[in-house]
């Protein structure tokens, strides 16, 4: 004797909760689909009676798993949900809606021990270059640092040289420019 087929308990719960007649909860008018009129209502009165929580995104998950989908615009008040499929109004289809089961990584997917295994190095490598800058002595303060101050002389022999090292250094902006200038007006 074959056993005979059950409706899933969550597709059981959706259909008893369907035909509870709640004010915030309605078949559609196509007999496919059903309409939530008042999501906070329905957390708040509705799931805690049929379910052991009143989180409405859980309550979606769930439809989710069953292949439901969300048929009515985001800006809407009224959530509409249908299966891709099958009706829940006809036992016989309702007892063909299954939870999705989880698919297994095909072969080009799943890591090979080697490659878990560089996977494993690497983070080792790496963590071992971490561990080396923290190890290594901070670099001399600048006021631990002795500097020559002395400035350096602005003696050109040709005009050429002066070409040369103008287009070696960065434009200097007019403050710069003017600071540079009271600097050496005696010399200028």
């Amino acid at each position: 004797m074959t056993p005979r087929p059950t409706l899933a308990p969550f597709i059981q719960t959706l259909i008893e909760m369907l035909q509870s007649r709640s004010p915030c909860l309605h078949w559609h008018e196509d007999g496919k689909s059903f309409d939530i009129l008042d999501v906070e209502a329905f957390s708040t009165s509705v799931l805690p009676r049929f379910f052991r929580h009143s989180k409405f995104t859980s309550f979606q998950r769930q439809l989710n798993y069953f292949s439901f989908r969300k048929q009515s615009r985001r800006q809407s008040s009224v959530c509409t949900y249908a299966h891709e499929s099958l009706s829940l109004r006809e036992h016989a289809q309702a007892l063909q809606i299954v939870r999705k089961t989880v698919k297994e990584r095909s072969c080009k997917a799943k890591l090979p021990d080697e490659a878990k295994a560089k996977g494993v190095l690497a983070y080792t490598e790496a963590s071992m270059a971490y561990s080396k800058a923290w190890l290594k002595p901070p670099p001399p303060k600048l006021a631990d640092m002795a500097m020559d101050m002395t400035p350096l002389a602005f003696a050109y022999s040709s005009e050429a040289d002066v070409g040369a090292i103008e287009a070696r250094m960065p434009l200097l902006d007019d403050e710069m420019t003017s600071w540079l200038l009271t600097q050496f007006e005696d010399q200028i």
